[in-house]
């Protein structure tokens, strides 16, 4: 059970740094591409066609390696190439108006940036959920040890030794512990609930997506139930040792 949250914890935590990583990165391509100069076109009645490029959309492409593709993560995560990045991050529309211009114009510099502003928000949302789902987790597995201990107290002396009025007081706190665990499990089917409102359009659950490689996808719970059983189990023996008890 602990090692089970320990994992969930640490998945949580290279999240947020990966999570992090990817919310500068955008923060710092919007800089760079607000900071380049955009090519002037003609105000005629109908602009004549670009002949040639003038530089500014490899300073794009320049800018966008050095950034969103530069995270450390980001050749085991995505591994994708400079096209199909933009295209995922920033929309087919934007990567079409990047990849069928010569040059970039004040509204393709507008459109990047509001899309690199738009990046970067997704992230911090993100985050602000990470940070949510970490404090879940720990509370979780403080509350679950504690609760763990108490049990290991309440069976410091064997059942033989004691009697009736006893066994009676001592199924009556195992019930507290129990009462107690499914306060735990009701504060983190609320955080969970919260997830989706938080987030609803994401495509897949918030713990499909941090939990995929765990036994359970829903580690909090898993443990929850396991400890469940054992306290279910330390109650059915003391609820025998009564039937049995003169």
């Amino acid at each position: 059970m602990a090692d089970r949250l320990a994992s969930a914890r640490r998945v949580v935590e290279r999240e947020r740094r990966e999570c992090g990583d990817e919310r500068e990165a955008f923060r710092a391509f919007r800089r760079r591409v607000g900071e380049l100069t955009p090519t002037r076109v003609p105000a005629t009645r109908r602009a004549p066609r670009l002949r040639h490029t003038d530089g500014s959309l490899d300073s794009v492409r320049e800018a966008y390696e050095e950034t969103v593709m530069s995270v450390p993560h980001y050749d085991r995560e995505y591994g994708d190439g400079y096209a199909q990045s933009l295209a995922t991050e920033f929309g087919n529309d934007v990567a079409a108006a990047v990849f069928g211009s010569q040059t970039l114009t004040a509204e393709l510099q507008d459109a990047l940036t509001a899309a690199a502003r738009s990046a970067a928000t997704d992230r911090a949302e993100f985050l602000d959920l990470l940070d949510r789902e970490a404090e879940s987790v720990a509370v979780a597995d403080a509350e679950l040890d504690e609760l763990r201990d108490d049990l290991v107290a309440l069976d410091s002396t064997p059942l033989t030794d004691r009697g009736f009025d006893e066994l009676v007081e001592l199924r009556t706190a195992i019930c507290h512990v129990e009462s107690r665990l499914d306060r735990v499990a009701a504060r983190r089917q609320a955080t969970l609930s919260a997830h989706r409102r938080t987030l609803p359009d994401l495509d897949v659950d918030v713990t499909d997506y941090l939990y995929a490689d765990h036994d359970s996808v829903y580690p909090v719970l898993a443990a929850v139930a396991a400890f469940g059983d054992l306290v279910d189990t330390a109650r059915r023996r003391v609820e025998r040792a009564i039937a049995s008890t003169p």
